[in-house]
Formats: structure tokens, C-alpha cells, sequence
């Protein structure tokens, strides 16, 4: 007697389930992303501004990625010290601070200063949330991130445009590139305010479990 093949179990697809922790750390997602698009073509504008050449200009990209290294070196002390939450919302205040250091800084070494600082805090803030993001969603994490991503370069995408609207209105490139400190100011209250648990858990405390994010 032969018995009826039986039918493979349904295997539910995954969703990716945001919530406010989700929504929060992408917000750092945004101030990246808005940063990169809206001072890369202002950089020329600064160099015509302060009379220097387009090699001096140029290693404005080099203070973007000697912030990311020391950000690189940084992270992983600063993460097992304070934990997640409070890296984050120091993070988004290095950001704002060089946010303001550049776009109020009267000669080269400010504006190459204030890039430094601003791409250490956007680099520690960039670590310290996608790995938070992949800690939170698990088995959806590369969704998550994936997402944060695509969320940050959509937004950047207006950058440009607010750089060339703020230069024909006769502001100059400077209010445009300020926006990024605004975000940043915004994310770090934001994420200053999540509960202290979970992936935001301090690690003297142990953390504990967070809730289920509720689908979106």
C-alpha cells in the first residue's frame, strides 16, 4: 500500500518589522547621506571662496577619510564604555559641532578641521547603528541595512539641489551643507529619548530583550 506524498510545509516569508529603534538609526542614514551629496559640489564653491587651489580643496576628501579611520578605532572602545545610545547621541553632537566648524569657519584649517571632526562622528554614528541595526532585526538585518542605506541616498539625492537653489538665491553653499547639523541635532534627541534596552541596553546593565517591532 502506498501512502499519498505529503506536502512540503509553507515557509511564511520574512518581513522586515520596523519600529521606533528601527526608524531612529536610520536617521543617521539621512545625515550621511545628506552630507556627501551637499558638500561634494560645494567643495569648489570653498575653494573659490577662501583662494585656494583645487589640490587644497581636494584634501577635504582626505579629512572625510582620516575621520573614518580614527572612527574605525574608536568605535569599538567607545561602544563596551558607554554603549550604544549615548556613542550615538555623542556622535550626532561631533556632527553638528563640525557641521558648524565648517560652515562658519573663516580660513582653511577651520573648514578642514570641521570636516574631520564631522566625518568622525558620522563614521562612529554609521558603525554604531548598522551594527544596532543588524542586532535588532536578526534574521531581517540585511534588510534593515540595506534599506538605511537606500533611505540615506534618497534623501542625499536633494542635497545637490538645495546646494545650487541656496547659490542662485545668493546664499552661497553654506546654508545647504548647515542642514546636515540640523539632522544630526534632530537624530541625537531622537535617539537620546529610545528606552534603554536591547541593542540600547548599557553594558553594565546586560541587555535585555527588547520587544517585537511591530510591522510596517
Amino acid at each position: 500500500m502506498t501512502t499519498a506524498p505529503t506536502r512540503p510545509a509553507r515557509v511564511e516569508p520574512v518581513r522586515l518589522r520596523r519600529d521606533r529603534l528601527t526608524w531612529s538609526l536610520y536617521g543617521y542614514f539621512v545625515v550621511w547621506g545628506w552630507f556627501l551629496y551637499s558638500f561634494n559640489p560645494a567643495v569648489p564653491l570653498l575653494g573659490r571662496e577662501l583662494g585656494i587651489s583645487k589640490a587644497q580643496a581636494g584634501l577635504h576628501g582626505t579629512a572625510l577619510a582620516v575621520g573614518a579611520v580614527l572612527a574605525a578605532l574608536a568605535t569599538p572602545r567607545l561602544l563596551p564604555r558607554f554603549g550604544r545610545r549615548t556613542t550615538l547621541v555623542a556622535a550626532g553632537v561631533l556632527i553638528a559641532l563640525g557641521t558648524a566648524v565648517l560652515v562658519l569657519g573663516p580660513g582653511f584649517a577651520w573648514t578642514l578641521s570641521g570636516v574631520l571632526v564631522m566625518a568622525l562622528g558620522a563614521n562612529v554614528a554609521i558603525s554604531a547603528g548598522q551594527a544596532g541595526l543588524v542586532l535588532h532585526h536578526r534574521g531581517t538585518s540585511s534588510a534593515a541595512v540595506t534599506e538605511a542605506n537606500g533611505v540615506g541616498s534618497s534623501v542625499g539625492l536633494l542635497g545637490p539641489l538645495a546646494v545650487g537653489a541656496c547659490v542662485a538665491a545668493g546664499w552661497g553653499w553654506r546654508p545647504a551643507v548647515a542642514v546636515t547639523g540640523l539632522l544630526a541635532v534632530a537624530t541625537a534627541v531622537v535617539v537620546g529619548f529610545l528606552p534603554r534596552r536591547g541593542v540600547m541596553a548599557h553594558p553594565a546593565e546586560g541587555a535585555a530583550p527588547a520587544a517585537p517591532a511591530p510591522a510596517a
